[in-house]
């Protein structure tokens, strides 16, 4: 991956807030429509991402708006922590993006997602509230 579609990975990839209520956050994702294609097809894993956080109770994807909305139990966690994590899993991910791992030929789709799912898995144990 060279600099450019790195520079627009992490630009599309990083969220802004939308809304912001107990139990309920809305991020944004401006510019996921300037992904390139090869990377269309992940959008939807940015739901699954936001899933693993305990307290989560729901997370649904609009691609098409670039939106992510996360319900969440605020006896568990807030939005501060689920903004915190969505930072964690943009950065985890970035950080996977050429990586060895994932620049082997031939992957499947579903070996990349079991490359990134096992990767945040791990950062989840290490996250902190």
């Amino acid at each position: 991956m060279n600099k450019l579609e790195l520079a627009v990975l992490r630009r599309a990839a990083t969220p802004a807030v939308a809304s912001d209520a107990p139990g309920e956050l809305t991020l944004r994702f401006g510019v996921i429509r300037l992904l390139p294609a090869a990377v269309q097809p992940y959008v939807g894993r940015i739901r699954e991402a936001a899933a693993m956080l305990p307290g989560v109770t729901e997370a649904s994807m609009n691609a098409a708006t670039g939106e992510l909305r996360i319900a969440y139990d605020s006896a568990q966690t807030d939005g501060k922590t689920v903004r915190r994590w969505m930072d964690a899993v943009v950065e985890t991910c970035l950080g996977l993006a050429g990586s060895p791992e994932l620049s082997r030929d031939g992957l499947t789709v579903e070996e990349i997602a079991a490359v990134v799912r096992d990767t945040l898995e791990q950062r989840l144990r290490t996250f902190s509230a």
